[in-house]
């Protein structure tokens, strides 16, 4: 299977701090992958370079076999969409206003909708159940709604690899797994890579092909769900005991950090 993404020995600095150190890994075409670690562990910095916001000096990048330092701006939006972590609600588009502003990458100087441009967004706003908010302003629809519009923009840009940061931090339960099921059908149905950023590691392991764990901007380990999410290493990265079983929902690793109150059987049979 081709790469998506190849990355390799990719440092990063911010000042005279380093955020990222000599990172590898690749990400297969048509997968879902997560990237975990702690706060401060420069997730977010790799994400904001992957999608071209940040530049870097060392190490190279692969997108769709290109070098990344070779993509125009305007071309490289055609292949990777991004959806922050954070995104401001505060401007006067309607959603389907916002959504089609995912077609300017594939626009002329003049960035005029065409017949296209709106039947492939009315397309993006049906897939992500937003049609009926079209003719609503963006700041006046629900958290969970407005993230959908979000990733309704990306759809409709029509990119290889969507990027995303912390998609679900900010929804309730129900949301998060409305949103991920939606991922998870988008990755299906279009083959488009997914590749996000997540605290939530239960939520990240349920759904990911593939995943990396780093730490201080470097890889600590990559596999599987199964492969990564281990006590031995959850332990000495997050700095506190875990016990790891099967999620009885399906066969991902379901993890529950050990409050010092709590005195459980470290020995437990799925606790190594």
């Amino acid at each position: 299977m081709k790469n998506a993404i190849a990355i390799h020995s990719l440092s990063y600095s911010y000042g005279n701090f380093s955020v990222l150190s000599a990172i590898s890994f690749k990400v297969e075409q048509g997968i879902f992958f997560t990237v975990i670690g702690p706060n401060g562990s420069g997730k977010s910095t790799l994400m904001k370079i992957l999608a071209g916001i940040l530049k870097f000096k060392k190490g190279k990048i692969s997108i769709a076999g290109k070098n990344l330092k070779k993509y125009s701006g305007r071309e490289l939006a055609r292949h990777v969409a991004y959806v922050p972590q954070t995104i401001s609600a505060e401007f006067p588009f309607t959603v389907e206003e916002f959504v089609l502003l995912g077609r300017s990458p594939h626009q002329g100087m003049l960035g005029i909708n065409s017949e296209e441009d709106h039947l492939i967004a009315d397309q993006a706003m049906d897939f992500t159940d937003t049609g009926t908010l079209s003719q609503k302003k963006i700041d006046r629809i629900s958290g969970g709604e407005r993230q959908r519009v979000f990733i309704a923009r990306a759809v409709c840009q029509q990119p290889e690899i969507m990027l995303l940061d912390e998609p679900a931090s900010s929804l309730d339960l129900a949301h998060q797994v409305k949103l991920m099921d939606l991922l998870e059908r988008l990755k299906n149905e279009t083959g488009i890579t997914i590749i996000m950023v997540s605290h939530d590691i239960n939520l990240a392991a349920m759904y990911s092909d593939a995943m990396i764990l780093i730490k201080n901007g470097s890889v600590i380990k990559q596999g599987t769900a199964a492969e990564v999410i281990k006590p031995s290493i959850l332990e000495d990265i997050f700095g506190c005991p875990f016990f790891v079983d099967t999620n009885p929902a399906g066969n991902s690793p379901r993890i529950s950090p050990i409050p010092a109150k709590f005195k459980l059987n470290r020995r437990a049979p799925h606790a190594s």
